[in-house]
Formats: C-alpha cells, structure tokens, sequence
C-alpha cells in the first residue's frame, strides 16, 4: 500500500484552553494526535483559575464532527 499524503495536518499543542480572555488557563496535549476520550473529561468542567466551563457538550461535538470531515478528506 502506497504512503497516502495528508491534505489536512492538525497539530494543536493545548488540549484545552479557557475561553475566557482575562484568563490564561491551558491544558497540555500530552499525544501527537487528539485523545477524544481524555478530551471528553473537561466536557462542562469549570476552570480551576476562573470557573467558566472548559468545554460544552456542543463544542465537543462540533470539534469530532470537524475530526470526522478532516479523517475523510485526508
């Protein structure tokens, strides 16, 4: 099988980042790709240093809805 050549590179260094814009808490991504599993876990968990949510249960899904078109392009 031919070594197939990706249209789309994702590399994201933050796992998870605060929205909030006064607020500069980030979680490290500890893989090379995106673990959907270990993302899961900040699914409406508040932000240790300001208390906003992390991550909604919409942006983790339109974050594996956006995974799946870039998995089918490549």
């Amino acid at each position: 099988m031919r070594n197939r050549r990706k249209l789309i590179e994702l590399s994201q260094e933050y796992l998870v980042t605060c929205d909030n814009i006064k607020c500069d808490y980030k979680v490290k991504n500890q893989l090379e790709n995106i673990d959907l599993e270990e993302l899961k876990k900040y699914i409406n968990v508040k932000c240790p240093k300001c208390g906003n949510i992390l991550l909604t249960n919409e942006d983790y899904l339109n974050f594996t809805s956006l995974m799946r078109i870039i998995n089918f392009m490549n």
